[in-house]
């Protein structure tokens, strides 16, 4: 067949689409063409008719029953998706007249149920000393009351390295947030919190001298020019080059996502107990 058959020039009218019209990414376009290029060759391959206008259900769930054993749920969802995509274009330009990709359907993904750490292997994070022995004492008093705002408040990394120093209610034991989309919250401040900020806001001032440029009412800084320390800090404290990963959690790296899930179950906990409490009560 030629190079130029009409399903060729289809798959090249769509990524024109989505280049032109959907703004789509250059990698997002490489992608779809990527999976309807396989679909191609698999309809050049089976003899099929080499035109969007010709196929059938029956060659598009053909082309899906060929992938099985050889590759995962997640990819064979993403030629689905590259197809019905594809296919609905071309009905939505009227080069075809019915759509038979509407009738595919998607394979399952077996979802596994998230890791997360347990209130005391955060608590072995949090405790567990730098592994840089030299690290500057600022440093080492930020590290610890970042680690503990981080497990506190539940807030994402990116919130946490937003953070100014007026925005913590040392009174009222709570930091206000600037979370997605522009949007303003409360959280609570645990009193661990609250004391490991304290006792940092003297140290960071030596930090804020050493900052050439930047923002200076950041809660969180850093040696150098920079000044604010950004989400990598966090990060960065939670790895094998910061914190050293206790031993109980060998399998099972801390990363701040797992600090928030182990957070959230604290919370939830101690609202079921409050809960019962008062039903005892």
């Amino acid at each position: 067949m030629s190079a130029t058959d009409p399903l060729e020039q289809q798959i090249n009218a769509f990524a024109q689409y989505l280049a032109d019209e959907r703004r789509a990414s250059a990698r997002t376009v490489e992608t779809y063409i990527r999976d309807l290029r396989s679909f191609r060759d698999y309809v050049r391959d089976e003899g099929l008719p080499a035109d969007a206008r010709k196929l059938d259900i029956v060659a598009l769930r053909g082309f899906l029953a060929s992938l099985f054993g050889s590759n995962q749920a997640s990819t064979m969802k993403k030629k689905v998706s590259a197809i019905r995509s594809l296919f609905k274009f071309l009905l939505k330009r009227h080069i075809i007249e019915q759509n038979p990709a509407a009738g595919l359907r998607s394979p399952k993904i077996a979802h596994s149920l998230p890791r997360f750490l347990t209130v005391e292997q955060a608590f072995r994070v949090m405790e567990a000393p730098p592994k840089e022995e030299r690290r500057a004492k600022p440093l080492k008093a930020r590290d610890q009351a970042l680690l503990e705002t981080l497990y506190s408040t539940g807030v994402r990394v990116s919130e946490l390295a937003g953070m100014n120093v007026d925005h913590c209610d040392f009174t009222e034991s709570e930091v206000r947030v600037l979370g997605k989309g522009g949007k303003e919250r409360i959280v609570p401040l645990g009193k661990s919190a609250a004391e490991a900020i304290q006792a940092y806001l003297p140290e960071r001032g030596v930090l804020l001298e050493q900052a050439k440029q930047g923002e200076p009412e950041a809660l969180w800084l850093s040696f150098g020019v920079m000044g604010r320390s950004g989400p990598g800090a966090a990060t960065f404290i939670l790895t094998p080059c910061g914190t050293p990963v206790p031993p109980i959690c060998s399998t099972l790296a801390p990363t701040s996502a797992r600090f928030r899930s182990c957070s959230a179950t604290r919370a939830c906990r101690r609202r079921s107990d409050t809960l019962t409490s008062a039903s005892i009560g």
